[in-house]
Order: C-alpha cells, then sequence, then structure tokens
C-alpha cells in the first residue's frame, strides 16, 4: 500500500512538473483519460461555451477542431440547428467552445492553450450542419462519421481518427489521414484528393471529373461509376478497382508489385485496356499489387 501511494505521489510530481514546464498552464484533471493540451487559437476571448442553436441562413463555412472522442456530422433542412457534445457537466474550459464570425462557424475541442485530462466517452460532437457550405474538420484521434453531405466543399483531416461517410456531394472533396482508415459509400465529387500514410482508402461508389489518391502501406479500393481521371500512387499498399461498364485505360508502373485481374483486356504498349477504356487510370507503386475487377 505504502508503495502504491508514493507511486501515486510520484505521478502527481511528474504531471504537475510537465504543466508548468508545458507553459501552457496546469488545470486540475477531471475524468478519466489522458492530458491533452488545447491548441492555441486567436480571439480566444470572444468564444461562447456548450451547447448552442444558430440559423442556418447564417452560416457560409463552417470549421471543426477536434481531439479525442467522436464527430457526427448531420445535415439537416431546418431552419434552426443544434450543436451539443456528450459531456454536459464539463467545467468552463473543457467544454466546447465556439465562435461565430463573418458568415464561419467554429468549434473547438476545449478553451485555448490549456492542459486537461477528459474522457473521450465526453466529447462525442453532433453538429448539425446545413447543405452547400465550406465544410471542414481537423481532428487527432476523433472519429469523423456522417450519413450524407450535400456541400460545396468538403475537408476532413485527421491524424489516427477513423473516417466513415455514406453518402458524399460536393464540387471538390479532401480527405487525408495518417493511421486512421477512410471509408465512404457513395462519392461524387469535381475533384477528390486522398492521402493516408498507413490508413487504408475504401469507396463503394466514386464518381468524379479528377481524383488523386496516395498512401504509404494502407491499401486502397474503389469502385469506378464514372471517373474521367484517376491517379493512385502508393508504397507498398495494394490497390483494387472495380471498373465500370465504359471500362478504363490504366497505366500501371511498379517496382516488384504485378498487375491481377480476370477481365479481359488489351495490352498497347504500357497500356491495358479494358472494354472502351473510358477512364483515364494511372496507377503508381514500389511494390503494391494492382487487382483490376
Amino acid at each position: 500500500m505504502k508503495t502504491c501511494k508514493k507511486i501515486l505521489a510520484m505521478l502527481a510530481a511528474l504531471a504537475l512538473t510537465a504543466g508548468m514546464l508545458s507553459g501552457c498552464g496546469f488545470r486540475p484533471s477531471f475524468g478519466i483519460g489522458s492530458f491533452v493540451t488545447g491548441e492555441s487559437y486567436p480571439n480566444e476571448a470572444a468564444y461562447q461555451t456548450g451547447a448552442f442553436t444558430y440559423q442556418a441562413d447564417d452560416v457560409q463555412s463552417v470549421e471543426i477542431y477536434w481531439r479525442s472522442g467522436r464527430v457526427e456530422l448531420v445535415e439537416s433542412d431546418k431552419a434552426q440547428l443544434s450543436v451539443r457534445e456528450s459531456g454536459g457537466e464539463l467545467p468552463e474550459d473543457a467544454a466546447m467552445h465556439y465562435l461565430l464570425e463573418d458568415g464561419t462557424l467554429k468549434i473547438r475541442f476545449c478553451a485555448s492553450n490549456v492542459r486537461l485530462r477528459v474522457h473521450s466517452n465526453d466529447k462525442y460532437l453532433t453538429v448539425e450542419v446545413p447543405r452547400g457550405v465550406d465544410l471542414s474538420v481537423h481532428t487527432t484521434s476523433a472519429a469523423v462519421k456522417a450519413d450524407t453531405l450535400e456541400q460545396n466543399s468538403i475537408l476532413i483531416s485527421a491524424h489516427s481518427g477513423r473516417t466513415e461517410l455514406g453518402t458524399v456531394n460536393a464540387e471538390s472533396v479532401w480527405l487525408s489521414s495518417s493511421s486512421g482508415s477512410i471509408r465512404a459509400g457513395s462519392l461524387s465529387a469535381g475533384t477528390l484528393k486522398g492521402n493516408t500514410s498507413s490508413g487504408s482508402v475504401r469507396i463503394d461508389d466514386l464518381e468524379a471529373g479528377s481524383a488523386d489518391l496516395e498512401t504509404s502501406s494502407g491499401g486502397v479500393e474503389l469502385g469506378l461509376s464514372a471517373v474521367s481521371q484517376l491517379n493512385v500512387h502508393t508504397s507498398s499498399g495494394r490497390t483494387v478497382l472495380r471498373l465500370a461498364e465504359g471500362g478504363g485505360t490504366v497505366v500501371y508502373t511498379a517496382g516488384s508489385g504485378k498487375l491481377r485481374t480476370e477481365r479481359v483486356f488489351e495490352q498497347r504498349g504500357d497500356l491495358y485496356v479494358f472494354g472502351g477504356g473510358e477512364s483515364r487510370i494511372t496507377v503508381d507503386s514500389s511494390s503494391g499489387n494492382l487487382e483490376i475487377r
């Protein structure tokens, strides 16, 4: 028992020292979870805290900056929309902070530049968003989920959190992650950009004017409904493409990777032509295989 007390005392001292050395100020911890330091953001005094409602007509863009837990995006046609998080009794520093300014709604994980400890279960964020806005979500380990998104532009950038989307329609879409996976059921965009390190990318039904995807060890699996130009760059990740009826013209460059398919194709030099060859496809990999279905 004495040993346990000594260890707890040492851990408390280390936590206090870390808070002092961080330059971010120390705050009493609460809940069960890892210490996090809120990002520093400008105009912090203008932010309000806690759950709130807003008028959809007042917003042209939504920016979300979140650390852990989950971000759920709920698209709505309602005139008045709501934003809330699961932890209803959080201290002010730990509660969601928000600012609506010049048509941009900014939602922050907590107060600016504070060090605190909060359980991820208390940071499940639900944001009702109107259609047709510019939407951006930036997370660390928080998962991002949306059943339907019809927006002008969409940017979702995650570190380790996974991204799970249902039906997406936007002029431009940019999805990025380090180790978190990216999933979408149906995605339609004028332009799509995606990049991951070890996280995988899977889009069941893709329609795009142009799509550029880059991974390191993460795999790529795409169902191509109607894609004019597709570029895939991988290191060791496998690429699986399900071509549309119009087929595709494929350029595949790899160090040790192989092209595998049971579909009929015609080889013209470096080109592999499937069906009518409508989609222009380039796959460049060091050791990742390419599978055409």
